[in-house]
């Protein structure tokens, strides 16, 4: 909200250089400059986005975007002017690595090897910039400067360049509405979610993406190390007298310095074997050729080479005459003007922005005050001659020759490592930049920690809710493992259930088949009720057959008298029959043991009954 576009005081020259054409193809963009009191998140009218110079000069970025960068603005649902340069910058490197290795350029592959982290508090929200977990690539610069004065407005002047970002939705009373494929307009959803939701897992990924990361990583790791040297180019050794040297990454700057893709890809090709040194600048004046090991520490990074790159392409870009409402137009060239041409507004660290804290006045017991040799500065006057106490004198005398030359080739010694430190501290030009230096270290890994901390406490309370959702679930998997041993439990009786009740079905058909009438049964057999009436009325009818029998044979006996007067009758009866030449009653014991049966069926019918 304070930096207003350099480009809005008055039609100057700037890289407006958006799209890759030819100088005899019409343009299909317009570039105009802001007014002055327009703001980059401002939100511009009718199909007008901002973007910085940046963008374009040095990421190297052409409009129309490219599949990979519309996804990668969607996916983090921010207009490209909320990304910060060095982020930009690392889109456009990895596209031209992921082509130089023939691997699939893919968002998922993108949010693996990098991560967001962003910066702000109270509801206020900076840049989003990228970091990587797993190091390949180099930052472009530890600190972009001069970008955020240097914007300006763009928009799409042709259908295929409108058709790019934009694409029309039916509403439901058949009218269409513009609606834009990416965020163009600087907006808050994307800070509703945490950088976690993000970022992509090595478990989310593809089987494609998974030999793609190898196959970066393992090209990163088939670098050769860079040496540290001097000014001079005189490299530094160690105690041990081998190069100090550290790991190399993708040299992302020099990547996009290159004129054309075709020099990217042939600089990529040869980095792997390239002998980068790297600039440093000793805590000494004059750098030493050797640097101990324990000291490597006390060393200040200050630049880093990494070939000859050539800066941005330059192209013929076109010259829009007019300028639509709100915009002043931006005047463009033929041809592109170098990097040293452009006007940057360099901003002076204020005078005295680093100062060193003199030490406490306070001083403990035993410990030894030196003379004040500031404050009274006659405290050794010319003309006064200079004692040595006779003690020290008769000391000094009592050594012998190779002690006296020792002490005071170690006192000499001490003298000047106390000339070169005092020379080192009061030299602003070696003090000043390695403090600032460190100082920017310091407050960068601040930021990265402080970053790393909110990501740390954002995914913890993910963690959180995902545990409390996972003991939730846990129970709820107990209960329904219960509920599923009832029902199993249920469906055995019920199982059992059926079976009895099948079986009883059978008995009860069995019986009904028993007692089920018969065609010739008549209507007085059917009047039997139960079982003691059947079984009484057949002792009846056995009765009356007997007296029926006993009747009969006696009417026949009777009638024989009648005709044979002399036939013999006794001994006779109904119930016996011959056997061997004698009349014999075989039916006597049946009829006692009859007796008894008819006794046990009659006490069971009282029972019955």
């Amino acid at each position: 909200m304070e930096e207003e576009s350099d480009f809005c005081d008055e039609a100057i020259t700037a890289h407006a250089m958006v799209e890759t054409i030819s100088r005899e193809d019409p343009p299909n963009w317009y570039c105009c400059a802001p007014k002055e009191e327009d703001r980059i998140c401002h939100h511009f009218p009718g199909k007008q986005f901002t973007m910085y110079e940046f963008a374009f000069r040095e990421a190297g970025i052409r409009l129309p975007f490219n599949s990979f960068q519309m996804s990668v603005f969607k996916w983090l649902r921010l207009a490209p002017s909320q990304l910060h340069p060095n982020a930009l910058a690392f889109m456009r490197a990895f596209e031209l690595v992921c082509q130089f290795l023939g691997i699939g350029c893919t968002r998922a592959l993108f949010f693996h090897v990098f991560h967001l982290q962003r910066s702000g508090s109270r509801g206020r929200h900076s840049w989003v910039s990228f970091k990587q977990p797993v190091r390949l690539f180099k930052t472009y610069e530890d600190s972009v400067r001069h970008f955020k004065s240097r914007w300006y407005v763009v928009m799409p002047i042709t259908r295929a360049a409108l058709h790019s970002l934009y694409y029309y939705q039916r509403e439901p009373n058949g009218e269409e509405t513009l609606m834009s494929k990416i965020p163009l307009r600087w907006q808050r959803d994307h800070f509703d979610l945490s950088t976690a939701h993000y970022r992509v897992k090595y478990a989310m990924l593809g089987e494609e993406d998974r030999l793609a990361y190898k196959k970066l990583v393992d090209y990163v790791q088939s670098f050769s190390l860079a040496f540290w040297a001097n000014r001079q180019g005189v490299p530094y050794l160690d105690e041990a007298g081998e190069l100090i040297t550290e790991t190399r990454y993708i040299n992302t700057k020099a990547l996009l310095e290159c004129d054309t893709e075709e020099e990217a890809l042939a600089l990529l090709s040869a980095m792997p074997n390239a002998r980068d040194r790297v600039l440093k600048l000793a805590n000494q004046v004059g750098a030493p050729d050797r640097v101990p090991k324990k000291k490597k520490k006390t060393v200040a990074r200050v630049s880093e080479t990494a070939g000859d790159a050539g800066v941005g392409p330059s192209q013929a870009a076109s010259v829009i005459p007019s300028s639509p409402p709100r915009s002043n137009p931006i005047t463009i060239p033929d041809s592109s003007p170098s990097p040293a041409a452009s006007p940057l507004h360099k901003r002076k660290r204020p005078a005295g922005a680093l100062t060193r804290s003199s030490p406490g006045g306070s001083h403990g017991p035993g410990s030894y005050l030196l003379p004040p040799c500031y404050v009274e500065r006659s405290f050794f006057k010319a003309e006064e001659s200079i004692a040595v106490p006779a003690p020290e004198a008769k000391a000094i005398l009592d050594q012998d020759v190779a002690a006296r030359r020792k002490d005071l080739a170690r006192d000499i010694a001490a003298v000047i490592r106390v000339m070169e430190t005092a020379m080192v501290l009061t030299d602003t030009s070696v003090s000043t930049a390695s403090l600032e230096e460190a100082l920017l270290q310091v407050r960068t890994e601040k930021e990265r920690l402080s970053q790393d901390l909110s990501d740390y406490k954002e995914e913890h309370q993910l963690q959180e809710g995902l545990r409390q959702k996972l003991e939730e679930v846990e129970k709820e998997r107990d209960q329904l493992k219960a509920a599923k041993a009832s029902l199993e439990e249920q469906v055995v009786d019920h199982q059992k259930l059926t079976e009895d009740n099948a079986y009883l079905r059978a008995q009860v058909e069995s019986l009904e088949g028993k007692v089920r009438p018969l065609a010739d049964e008549t209507e007085e057999e059917r009047a039997f009720g139960s079982r003691g009436e059947l079984l009484g009325h057949i002792r009846t009818l056995n009765q009356d057959l007997v007296a029926c029998f006993k009747e009969g044979f006696d009417n026949a006996v009777e009638q024989l008298g009648l005709l044979n007067p002399e036939l013999v009758t006794e001994g006779s009866a109904y119930n016996c029959c011959v056997r061997d030449g004698e009349i014999i009653c075989p039916f006597e014991v049946e009829e006692e043991l009859g007796g008894e049966e008819e006794e046990e069926d009659e006490e069971e019918l009282r029972a019955e009954s």
